[in-house]
């Protein structure tokens, strides 16, 4: 059984004796007669996740008040998933404010702001604090491939395994102190507010140019550790381990950080997502957007119940709920928080899940045919018997981010009671942008000049962000190992259209509903796309009927309700494939990924739905599985 310190942590012993002796961290865990190094990264996941949130406070406590309103957090929380259609068992609403305003990149590139926030690992709670500089989900799934047994029947070597791996763990403890120090670092600069620049980006400015020299020293001898354990892992037994170690370190799906501060920086895993910001804003104002959507509540609503999402609770919200900001300063409205006449509805122009994946770096099948290991000793599934977790809470791999939901022009309206009304009207006046748990509403040039308004015989407050830059509401969290099957999202199908034998979309047509590439190979000389492919990403889940009844061709009402074959007793609904054929109708092409509780094997459904008002009806039908 692993050796428990206490009052110490094994990042504060590793600290002290590299600082005093300029050595890799190495901690010692004795186990029977054998000593093995301790890791850092997988010991301290849930520590590190707490020690965020306590800088935060620390930064917040210096301008003299900590005592944060949780309340209409959580009614903001119920609001959100009603409005969006998510559910509690995968939604995350996130915290500070983040902008959606990643440039498109060049094949082979990825901006510090994408990965900062697509690799960053989310915290375990239902409303979550996002910091950039966080665990990375790369680096985690890399220890998770590490603490898998490597077998063998050679003694010699299991013992140069175990030596390959104790090197391994010390440099990657080095790596980990280094990293955690210019978090803290990053922290303390007075110049970085909620996250701008991200971690990354810093790393390139002249406050962070010392720090991004030892971190990228101290990853040129982690990943050459890394390379010598996993030659020897190569030689081992223990099927798909290899193969994964190889892939995840394939340079090929990995990316240069575009930052010119960041030239000399090591390649990083690469995040991509199903729509980049700008066509997607392009997109909306163009009319051809998503839907928008509205939500709100009154201070009068019970407090949302936490224990019905997936993380079983949230840990306190460290920002208030409601900021206004006057001459470049944010104060809080203490008033609202307070005001048991206070109703708020926010309305969005435009809603939408964006998908967000790592690139083939990650092998999720391999990691569910592990989630039982064999791990080495001192690690275990879930924890207990003085194990380290790898999975859940206190796991070092336990969620990944499938997609983020973004929203684009909100617009508040707040009703408040004369009294509150009359004190907040002057600031309201004064005011350059509004927050309102996180999300900031900007009103450029002042809220006069930005048309917002203060109706004192309606005492209420409206105004319309003028900022053109969409925001991140929340995320889509697959909990490890299994939710990462449950989310799967599916890419956009290849676009199909008419190929025609001369170019200009002139001559005979050669073929219908062939991509561009067949048409090529048919000796068209151009190509026209019959309709446009939206990408997919998971939306919602329904309840099935379970009695039993025959398959059936009809989904209805808004939320809907399948009836199908027996022992489906799980989907989740993908957004449509909209295929605009030019009409007012369109179909939409959904793909259900069922679970059989029979056999316990998935299925997959495809299901076609015409017209958009509910109630609506549709053909389903099994598609090959």
């Amino acid at each position: 059984m692993p050796h428990e310190r206490k009052g110490r942590s094994t990042l504060e012993d590793a600290s002290e004796a590299r600082a005093r002796t300029g050595s890799p961290a190495v901690v010692l865990d004795k186990e029977a007669d054998v000593q093995h190094v301790v890791s850092l990264f997988r010991r301290g996941s849930w520590d590190r996740q707490l020690l965020d949130g306590a800088r935060r406070e620390a930064q917040i406590a210096e301008q003299g008040a900590v005592d944060y309103d949780q309340k209409p957090w959580s009614l903001l929380y119920q609001a959100l998933i009603n409005s969006l259609g998510a559910s509690p068992q995968t939604f995350q609403m996130v915290y500070p404010f983040t902008a959606w305003n990643w440039p498109t990149q060049q094949v082979g590139f990825i901006g510090a702001a994408q990965y900062d926030f697509c690799s960053s690992s989310p915290q375990w709670s239902a409303v979550g604090m996002y910091a950039s500089g966080g665990d990375r989900f790369n680096q985690a799934y890399q220890e998770f491939l590490n603490v898998i047994v490597a077998a063998t029947d050679d003694p010699a070597l299991r013992a140069r395994i175990r030596e390959a791996d104790d090197a391994l763990t010390a440099a990657t403890n080095d790596y980990t102190i280094v990293y955690n120090q210019a978090r803290s670092a990053y922290a303390d600069d007075p110049d970085v507010q909620d996250n701008v620049p991200p971690f990354s980006k810093w790393l390139g400015t002249p406050a962070g140019k010392g720090w991004q020299t030892q971190i990228t020293r101290a990853e040129v001898k982690m990943t050459q550790a890394q390379k010598n354990y996993d030659a020897l892992v190569d030689q081992a037994q223990t099927p798909g381990l290899a193969d994964a170690q190889n892939q995840f370190k394939n340079t090929e799906f990995y990316s240069k950080l575009n930052d010119p501060g960041l030239s000399t920086f090591p390649k990083v895993p690469n995040w991509s997502t199903s729509q980049n910001a700008a066509t997607w804003v392009d997109r909306v104002k163009a009319g051809q957007g998503p839907a928008g959507g509205t939500m709100g509540f009154t201070n009068r609503d019970a407090s949302y119940d936490y224990s019905n999402t997936w993380a079983g609770g949230s840990l306190a919200v460290r920002q208030f709920f409601w900021e206004v900001q006057v001459s470049g300063s944010w104060q809080r409205m203490t008033e609202f928080e307070t005001d048991q006449q206070l109703e708020v509805s926010i309305e969005f122009d435009a809603l939408d899940q964006i998908q967000i994946q790592g690139s083939d770096w990650y092998n999720g099948s391999f990691l569910r045919s592990k989630a039982n290991g064999p791990f080495k000793r001192g690690y275990s599934a879930y924890g207990g018997d003085g194990t380290q977790a790898v999975f859940g809470k206190k796991g070092f791999v336990g969620l990944l981010k499938t997609g983020m939901y973004v929203g684009y022009k909100p617009t508040f309206t707040i009703k408040t009671s004369k009294s509150t009304f009359n004190r907040f009207l002057e600031q309201f006046k004064a005011a350059t942008a509004l927050r309102i748990g996180p999300f900031t509403f900007s009103a450029e040039g002042g809220s006069e000049k930005s048309g917002w308004n203060a109706s004192e015989q309606g005492q209420t407050f409206t105004g319309t962000s003028t900022s053109d830059t969409p925001l991140i509401i929340g995320l889509s969290i697959s909990e490890l190992p299994n939710g990462s099957d449950e989310q799967k999202t599916l890419t956009a199908q290849e676009p199909r259209g008419r190929c025609y034998k001369f170019g200009g979309h002139e001559g005979d047509v050669l073929a219908e509903g062939v991509t561009e590439e067949a048409c090529a190979a048919l000796g068209g000389e151009s190509w026209k796309p019959a309709k446009a492919i939206a990408a997919i990403t998971p939306l919602r889940n329904l309840r099935v009927n379970q009695e039993g009844a025959p398959f059936t061709e009809v989904l209805q009402g808004p939320d809907a309700e399948m009836q199908l074959l027996n022992g489906v007793q799980h989907v989740s609904v993908f957004p449509p494939f909209n295929l605009l054929n030019g009409g007012p109708d369109h179909v939409h092409l959904y793909r259900i990924r069922a679970i059989n509780a029979l056999t316990g094997q998935p299925v997959d459904l495809h299901l076609m739905r015409f017209g958009g008002i509910a109630p609506h009806t549709g053909a389903a039908r099994f598609a090959d599985q």
